[in-house]
């Protein structure tokens, strides 16, 4: 299984970082596999690596960084509970979702229908496979912590998520020089 993923600035990554260790270290202290922060912007089973590469490299060209704020804490309820932070959608964001649909489909196939436009939830992932009990200590712990989380995205890439451990297959900074429509 494959991720296109957006990534944050060094700042805002170490920060979420710091939040999803004190998630780990109090309630799964086994817990073996860091997720590096990011923004999904799809999933799919199968890819055509090179095809998919080269329109990630196209698409990080044509799109600026652009601010993004993580304003709230989320769970999905799936077999293993997921916590995250979610992503305030502006239209930048949602922008840059649409934009990279224009270029995904043409380098993946069986795309995970959770990441398609009109039915994604723009999340940042801090721990996963996580027991309903164990979901509702670390989520009670995270109330106090201050959000909303300012940052920037700042790099799109391709990472192989299954079978574990996950592979970075390439990365690239974005460059656009148009600044994408937000809201202030």
């Amino acid at each position: 299984m494959y991720a296109i993923e957006l990534y944050f600035d060094p700042e805002t990554e170490r920060l979420i970082r710091k939040i999803a260790q004190e998630i780990i270290t109090k309630h799964i202290p086994d817990f073996r596999t860091a997720i590096r922060p990011h923004i999904s912007l799809g999933v799919a089973n199968e890819i055509d690596q090179t095809n998919l590469t080269t329109a990630l490299e196209n698409f990080a060209r044509d799109l600026p960084e652009f601010p993004l704020s993580l304003s709230y804490f989320g769970i999905f309820a799936v077999p293993e509970v997921v916590l995250y932070l979610g992503a305030t959608v502006t239209t930048a964001l949602f922008q840059a979702h649409r934009t990279f649909f224009a270029f995904f489909p043409n380098g993946a196939s069986k795309l995970n229908p959770y990441y398609l436009p009109d039915s994604w939830v723009p999340h940042c992932t801090l721990v996963d496979k996580l027991s309903p009990e164990t979901a509702i200590g670390a989520l009670s712990d995270l109330i106090a912590t201050p959000l909303p989380i300012r940052g920037r995205l700042a790099s799109v890439g391709l990472e192989r998520v299954a079978p574990l451990p996950s592979e970075s297959l390439a990365e690239f900074p974005l460059r656009g020089k148009h600044r994408l429509q937000s809201p202030a």
